[in-house]
């Protein structure tokens, strides 16, 4: 069965992690730097771990690890089989309710396959697609200049929040970034013309081998000039900067935008996911 992660866990966490989730890299590093997550949102995140004391040292004997966010209502499940499908069904009803659960495609099926009530709560479901830019199989961008690359200062926070909720409204999905700690972490990057604010993508602290990286958005009215291609390709450079590492992003199967964006920067497939949109009240109402 789940139950909270402690310290002692960290370390065997993080290798699991490392080892079994592809949609899930940011969590890798989330886990590998663990000392860095700020103070300040520790009370909005759940992380809690199914553990088996008879498996391999070298896993730890994980079998699953789900961190859930309070500030969302998201939930993220990193899993390999076998893993408890009626834990996680229990851990969702009784502790996290969460609106969203996102999690490698194996995962994630795994669960649904094992606990079918839990189809019946299921409102949206959605694919997503893991890429990847290895160093060295990046696409030059055009010839025409780009406005200048930095990363984003806090006097940039109200329009890198007008622009994350266009961003929002276009995916019709409510997100909604810490830009206080990512701009104190100098994880946030902007193109700047000449004042003007006109696209930002997310960069993360790197796991060893991947960088993940997320929220590209280009506004609208700077859109066909090649400015996510650039934003992409300019973000890819300053991450390895600390190593050679290859730099990885999430994308909707139905985001055509985005991914045509980047696959046009070099970025492959390696991996899919699924993401899980939960009917209102679902958990606090299913009788077991």
């Amino acid at each position: 069965m789940f139950r909270p992660l402690r310290h002692d866990d960290l370390e065997p966490a993080a290798r699991f992690l490392d080892q079994n989730t592809l949609v899930l890299r940011w969590l890798v590093a989330f886990f590998k730097h663990f000392e860095r997550l700020p103070q300040e949102a520790a009370p909005y995140w759940s992380f809690w771990i199914e553990r088996q004391a008879e498996e391999a040292a070298e896993s730890g004997g994980i079998r699953a690890i789900v961190a859930h966010s309070f500030h969302t209502g998201a939930s993220f499940l990193a899993a390999c089989s076998p893993f408890s499908a009626a834990g996680l069904s229990q851990l969702c009803r009784a502790e996290l309710l969460p609106e969203k659960l996102t999690g490698d495609a194996a995962a994630v099926d795994a669960w649904l396959e094992n606990a079918p009530q839990v189809n019946e709560g299921v409102a949206r479901r959605e694919k997503l697609l893991v890429l990847e830019l290895r160093p060295g199989g990046e696409r030059r961008a055009g010839s025409e200049e780009a406005p200048a690359f930095r990363a984003a200062r806090p006097e940039d926070l109200p329009i890198l929040r007008q622009l994350e909720m266009a961003y929002g409204l276009e995916l019709d999905e409510e997100v909604e970034s810490d830009f206080e700690s990512l701009i104190a972490a100098g994880l946030i990057f902007v193109l700047d013309e000449g004042g003007k604010v006109e696209g930002m993508m997310r960069g993360n602290l790197s796991d060893g081998r991947y960088v993940h990286a997320g929220g590209l958005y280009v506004h609208p009215c700077c859109r066909g000039r090649g400015l996510g291609k650039k934003l992409i390709l300019a973000l890819a450079e300053k991450m390895r900067q600390h190593g050679p590492v290859s730099l990885v992003v999430d994308a909707l199967e139905s985001n055509s935008p985005a991914l045509r964006t980047y696959r046009e920067a070099g970025f492959r497939e390696i991996g899919q996911g699924r993401a899980l949109h939960f009917h209102e009240g679902f958990w606090s109402g299913w009788n077991f």
